[in-house]
């Protein structure tokens, strides 16, 4: 009889851990669903906020917390308790709701439980995954902010839980890299270029450390390959990045032609710019080659 009784705990406390486990899937999925549905515009109706009110699971707490301050209007995702880096789960969990969003997109008929199972199994590896989470954070913050200005932001990297200049080279580079976009269609989708504005917009870059954003240079880790662009093979993390972020530079000096000279030699001595071990990141070496040329 006792035999029985202790087949019976064990059974019941397998069947508990088995629904616990669905639970778990089903609630990524209904998070994956509520990303996709709201992350554009807008801010999440009634019945969405009860959605995500009846997610129970403990293993989602954060993802929870995630999803509802990223989908929502006038959000504080650029603060401190989203730009400190989460622990392992927390970052998989959003990638994989991210990849799930990406997949509802696609016209193929797919199982996003089949397709779950694939991404939970999946050996993302750790710089990937920190990278994404930041490159969501800073892609999607105008989304839901209008008239987002980080001019009066400075980011203390070492306030963020990042681990090394690798994860602070991630933070740095994904927050730089929203602003190539906005330079570039000053300066090169308008005939003449907008030089005013172009000056106004650099105005609005934040600070890191304390210290304007070109005096940022512990980028020398070493490199790694992550997937941009699915239907695609996984590129190098520097090849993609520096190369945006040496062109943000280099809008920066070009716009200072009319200031003093103080100021282009500040920028190019103590940037990137003037270190040649980088230009070799950059679509246009040569051009880098030709302003050491000037500057030297």
């Amino acid at each position: 009889m006792r035999l029985f009784l202790f087949c019976l705990f064990f059974i019941g406390l397998y069947i508990q851990a088995t629904a616990q486990k669905v639970d778990t899937q089903t609630e990524i999925i209904e998070l994956a669903t509520i990303f996709h549905n709201n992350h554009v515009k807008g801010s999440p109706d009634e019945s969405t906020l009860e959605k995500l009110k009846n997610i129970k699971s403990k293993e989602l707490v954060f993802s929870k917390k995630f999803i509802l301050e990223i989908i929502t209007e006038q959000n504080s995702i650029i603060s401190e308790p989203f730009l400190t880096k989460p622990d392992t789960t927390d970052l998989k969990n959003i990638y994989i709701i991210s990849r799930l969003n990406h997949k509802m997109f696609g016209s193929e008929n797919v199982s996003l439980f089949d397709e779950l199972a694939i991404l939970r199994a999946e050996k993302t590896p750790y710089n990937e995954l920190v990278n994404f989470y930041y490159d969501l954070i800073f892609s999607l913050a105008e989304n839901k902010n209008k008239g987002l200005t980080f001019e009066k932001i400075n980011f203390n990297l070492d306030e963020f839980n990042l681990s090394n200049d690798v994860e602070k080279g991630i933070f740095f580079l994904n927050c730089m890299n929203i602003y190539y976009s906005g330079i570039k269609f000053f300066m090169d989708y308008n005939k003449p270029p907008k030089m005013k504005e172009a000056k106004e917009y650099i105005n609005k870059y934040p600070k890191f450390n304390g210290k304007e954003y070109y005096n940022y240079k512990s980028l020398a880790f070493q490199d790694f390959v992550f997937r941009l662009d699915k239907r695609k093979p996984k590129e190098s993390f520097k090849q993609h990045y520096i190369n945006i972020y040496l062109q943000v530079l280099f809008y920066n000096y070009v716009l200072l032609v009319d200031a003093n000279d103080h100021e282009q030699t500040e920028l190019y001595e103590h940037s990137i710019l003037s270190q040649k071990e980088y230009w070799k990141f950059s679509t246009e070496p040569e051009v880098f080659e030709e302003l050491y040329k000037m500057t030297n």
